[in-house]
């Protein structure tokens, strides 16, 4: 699971600072912390769940930095 959830941030890291590159915007630095668990659901099957957290550095306010992983998620993986 810790490479998945891995894998995953690093993908999300990626595609925010490529995003920024491609809109010029200034962005100075960006770190993914993600999680994953495991549960078993009501019915008795196996799901996994991913929170992602992304810190953002720089001089970009709230309304824009929600943008730019919101255009990341999209081209992400």
């Amino acid at each position: 699971e810790m490479l998945m959830a891995g894998a995953f941030a690093a993908a999300l890291d990626h595609s925010v600072r490529h995003i920024a590159r491609q809109g010029k915007l200034p962005l100075k630095g960006c770190y993914v912390e993600s999680k994953l668990s495991q549960f078993q659901d009501f019915e008795g099957g196996y799901r996994i769940a991913l929170t992602m957290t992304v810190f953002l550095a720089g001089p970009l306010d709230q309304p824009a930095a929600d943008d730019l992983v919101q255009r990341a998620q999209g081209i992400c993986p």
